[in-house]
């Protein structure tokens, strides 16, 4: 660990990624740039938490970005991967009829206006 160059915040020697939290408050700490930023996560659950003004009580160690239970960049889509998939008109029309029929059968349709 060094001083940031504005003195502010300790600068860990470190890569990008989710790191154990070094002041021990939270399960992982985000590092960027080898700082220290407020996205904390504890569990499945991501916060915003400014690191304290105290010094760092734990050394970081790096989380692998493929432990069990943690989404992965394998798992994320880009918006523009829909463009390269093939929709079959028909295929779809029948899914949605039998969703509505499910709807209807299963009574979960509620009409916009119910009688009185």
């Amino acid at each position: 660990m060094t001083p940031d160059e504005d003195g502010a915040r300790p600068r860990f020697d470190l890569d990008e990624g989710w790191y154990t939290d070094p002041w021990g408050h939270h399960e992982a700490r985000w590092i960027s740039l080898g700082k220290a930023t407020d996205l904390v996560r504890d569990g499945d659950v991501e916060a915003h938490d400014p690191p304290p003004d105290t010094p760092p009580s734990v050394t970081p160690t790096l989380i692998p970005s493929e432990a069990p239970g943690q989404v992965g960049a394998g798992d994320l889509k880009r918006a523009d991967d829909a463009e390269d998939e093939f929709i079959n008109p028909k295929e779809l029309r029948e899914d949605l009829v039998d969703a509505a029929e499910e709807a209807v059968i299963g009574n979960i349709y509620v009409p916009r206006h119910p009688a009185p």
